[in-house]
């Protein structure tokens, strides 16, 4: 019954995913608070077998993910392809537990339906945040 912002990630990146996080933080800094009552922040692993619930837990309190807004999950390597599928993200593992995969959040609205879907990048966030209050 909340709009969700939903990214793919995996805890142990060093490239792109702690810039998305940063990025979906900032917006949840900026967002109005009538918006925010109603936003919530996912991030789903790509690695379910290294990011295990303890391991989400510690990312979570590392960043300072406020428990209240922000869901971790992790799943079998068969819900996230499918996830990822439906939410037309692309990503490959590699033998060495990295992921090469696409650089981006997604807005859901209150049924699950895609809003938008906007490049993780730290310059946009104003621009998003506009986004999803007009919504």
């Amino acid at each position: 019954g909340k709009r969700q912002v939903v990214s793919l990630i995996y805890t142990h990146c060093m490239h792109t995913c702690p810039t998305i996080v940063a990025t979906m933080q900032n917006i949840e800094k900026k967002l109005p608070k009538d918006v925010l009552e109603n936003t919530e922040f996912v991030l789903v692993s790509l690695t379910p077998g290294s990011d295990t619930p303890q391991v989400l837990k510690d990312f979570s309190e590392k960043r300072k993910l406020n428990p209240q807004r922000w869901t971790l999950l992790t799943g079998d390597k068969q819900d996230v392809r499918s996830l990822a599928m439906a939410l037309n993200i692309r990503y490959k593992k590699s033998e060495d537990n990295e992921v090469a995969h696409s650089n981006v959040f997604t807005l859901l609205d209150e049924q699950g339906r895609i809003v938008f879907q906007e490049v993780g990048d730290i310059n946009k966030v104003d621009e998003t945040v506009e986004k999803i209050v007009r919504r």
